[in-house]
Formats: structure tokens, C-alpha cells, sequence
């Protein structure tokens, strides 16, 4: 059987059989991993634009695209969204019950231009709907830590709004343009929300899933090849990474799938150690065996290439100190408290907002909730 038989089959034994492994590891530096000011920003930010969208809160929060750049305005300040999504730690995001309360009220307002969705259901999915769903899946456990508004956010994704949210995670406006201020900050909710429900903690992992993406551009192809070769190199993934657990069943798209790869179009890639949720129980595809992961560091460990520039890899999602800038890896405290506003330069009251919130995530913290930051993949 070839390599794309293989892959097709969603055959693990392909690692095997990959031609290009790295032959030295790059070293993975594991340790306690800060949550980030950029990370308590995001939080922030969401969390007073809800409030003011039901209004809660008597300080706008709006947002607006310029010179292709993100911002956001509050309390007088502007803060450049585009930066805080950038180093924000999506595997660290975490929301208050209060929060996902809001989100399901926004929701259920008629302000929301996106809305959950489930195949064969009139009208908006209850928790109960959700469930029931749930049980009768393959993975009927996979869910039951998810809130209504992580499992609404993971099933407004799962249908074309991930383009949207991809874009704007992987730093780029273009998509989001024409989105008046609420839009663009809903659009921010879904990716807070669904960050929070695939940090949720699992019992089960499948053991490898597979991707099939298009061939992006040569440029990005090599990059992987040159961390494969250099010895396992980390990358930043800024997007989730829809990748499935089941063997494609449509004979059709398997024979589409061998060829795309074997003429040279379509890359397949094969994971394992995987952190995530199995979504398909309440995705707007089901049929599509969902295994969703968050923005996360990746690790490249081999590929093979075939002579039409057809490529299979194999990666695996790792949390670690390397390759991780001053602005991602420090911590929050009066040393360095936040990110600064665009037009003063100063900090302001969401320095202090965000140093009470750290305080406060400390002081609350569980054993479970000190290993859920760790770096080691042993503790993720």
C-alpha cells in the first residue's frame, strides 16, 4: 500500500514509512508557562464588550479595522486587537460563568448575526438539544464539561464562519473588512468561546488524526520540510486546526483525496498527541468526524514528498518555552502589567482591571488549574 493509500485509510503505520524523519530533535524547553497580559487582555476586552452589548456596562467597547490593523477603543484608550490576538495564549483562555451567560443572552437577542445551528432542528439549539445529541454520538462523553455558549461558539465555526475566524487569528483583516464594530466583536466572542470549550479538560484523545489541507504556496510547504529537517522544529499554528477521527466513508472523496496529494494540489497531514474536543455531535457537518484543535504550538517531525511536490507530514501539537517571544512567555505584574494603548501610551484602568484579575485567577487556582499551565506535555 503507498503512503497516500495510506493516508487516505487513515492508516497511524504511515509514520513509518514517512522518508524524511528528523534525525536530531530540537531541544523542547518545558516549564511553567505565564499567562500572558496579552491573554488577560483578550478576556477583558470580551467580557466588557458583552456587558455592554446587553448593557451592563455604561463604557463602550467598539471595535474598527484601519490600515488593515484591528482595534479596539475603551475607556477612552486604543488598543491595537490585532497585537493582542497575535500573543494572546488561546490554550489559556478562560471565561467566567457570568460571561457565557452574556454570550448566550447576545445570542438569543437578535442582535447576533451568527447563529447556532443543528441539522434537522428548527430554531436555536437548547443545552438539552445539545445533549441529546451528544448521547447519541460515538463520543457521547466528549462534551459534558462545555457550557451552552462554548458548544454554541464550536457550532457556529463549524460551519463557513471558520474562514472568518481563522483569518482573523492568523493576523489578517481582509475577510472582517466589511463587519460594522458589534460584528467585529461578536466575531471575537465565537473565537473567545470556542478557545475556552477546547481548553475544557478531556477524558479521551483520540491517538492521531488526520488534515487535509490545500497546497497554501510553496514557500509554506518548505518551511514545514525545514523543520522536519532541522530536527523537529516548533511552529506557532495561529488558527484552530480542523483535522478527523474517521476514515473518510464517501469513495468518491477518497479518490479525490489520493489524487489531489498524489498530483501535487492537497497536503495531508497526520497527527498524534493531540489536544482537542471531538465536535461532530453538535457541528453543523457531523458527517464530517470533527476533531478540532485550538491555536497551539507544532512541532514537525517528518514528511514525505513525492516527484509532483505531494506532500504528507507528520506533527504533533506541543505547549513549551521554545521559540516563544519576551511578549508571549512573561507574566503579569507590576513589573509588566499590560499592553499600552495606541494613543497615550500609558496604562490605564484595565492595567488594574487585569492585575486584580490575575491575582484573583492565582489565588483561585486548583492543583488542576496549576497543571492545566504547565508546559509539560505530560500535564496539558
Amino acid at each position: 500500500m503507498s503512503l497516500t493509500e495510506d493516508f487516505v485509510q487513515q492508516n497511524p503505520e504511515l509514520i513509518k514509512k514517512l522518508t524524511k524523519v528528523g534525525l536530531v530533535q530540537e531541544h523542547i524547553e518545558y516549564g511553567p508557562l505565564n499567562k500572558n497580559p496579552y491573554t488577560y487582555a483578550f478576556e477583558h476586552l470580551i467580557s466588557a464588550f458583552l456587558d455592554y452589548q446587553l448593557g451592563n456596562n455604561k463604557e463602550p467597547v467598539t471595535f474598527e479595522i484601519k490600515d488593515e490593523i484591528l482595534y479596539a477603543r475603551y475607556q477612552n484608550e486604543i488598543f491595537d486587537m490585532s497585537e493582542i490576538i497575535r500573543f494572546a495564549n488561546m490554550n489559556h483562555v478562560t471565561l467566567r460563568k457570568e460571561d457565557a451567560a452574556h454570550y448566550e443572552k447576545f445570542i438569543n437577542s437578535g442582535l447576533a448575526m451568527e447563529l447556532p445551528r443543528l441539522p434537522d432542528l428548527d430554531g436555536i439549539p437548547t443545552d438539552n438539544d445539545y445533549k441529546e445529541r451528544e448521547k447519541a454520538s460515538s463520543k457521547p462523553k466528549a462534551l459534558e464539561q462545555l457550557n451552552w455558549s462554548e458548544k454554541s461558539a464550536i457550532n457556529i465555526y463549524s460551519g463557513g464562519f471558520y474562514a472568518l475566524c481563522n483569518s482573523l487569528l492568523r493576523g489578517s483583516t481582509e475577510k472582517v473588512s466589511s463587519l460594522d464594530s458589534r460584528q467585529l466583536g461578536e466575531t471575537l466572542c465565537h473565537i473567545a468561546f470556542v478557545s475556552s470549550g477546547l481548553n475544557q479538560i478531556s477524558e479521551t484523545h483520540p491517538v492521531h488524526t488526520f488534515r487535509v489541507e490545500d497546497k497554501f504556496s510553496e514557500e509554506y510547504i518548505e518551511e514545514r520540510i525545514k523543520a522536519v529537517e532541522q530536527g523537529g522544529l516548533v511552529t506557532q499554528e495561529m488558527g484552530f486546526i480542523s483535522t478527523s477521527h474517521e476514515k473518510i466513508e464517501s469513495e468518491f472523496m477518497r479518490a479525490m483525496t489520493e489524487e489531489g496529494i498524489n498530483s501535487g494540489v492537497i497536503t495531508g497531514i497526520v497527527y498524534s498527541n493531540v489536544i482537542g474536543k471531538y465536535i461532530s455531535s453538535i457541528s453543523k457537518k457531523p458527517e464530517e468526524f470533527e476533531y478540532l484543535i485550538p491555536p497551539t504550538q507544532m512541532q514537525w517531525t517528518g514528511y514525505d514528498k513525492n516527484p509532483n511536490g505531494g506532500c504528507i507530514f507528520h506533527a504533533q501539537p506541543v505547549s513549551t518555552l521554545t521559540g516563544l517571544s519576551e511578549k508571549q512567555s512573561r507574566g503579569v505584574d507590576e513589573e509588566h502589567p499590560l499592553v499600552k494603548s495606541s494613543n497615550t501610551g500609558f496604562y490605564t484602568k484595565l492595567m488594574k482591571d487585569q492585575l486584580d484579575a490575575a491575582k484573583n485567577s492565582k489565588s483561585d487556582l486548583t492543583a488542576a488549574d496549576e497543571v492545566s499551565l504547565s508546559s509539560s506535555p505530560q500535564k496539558r
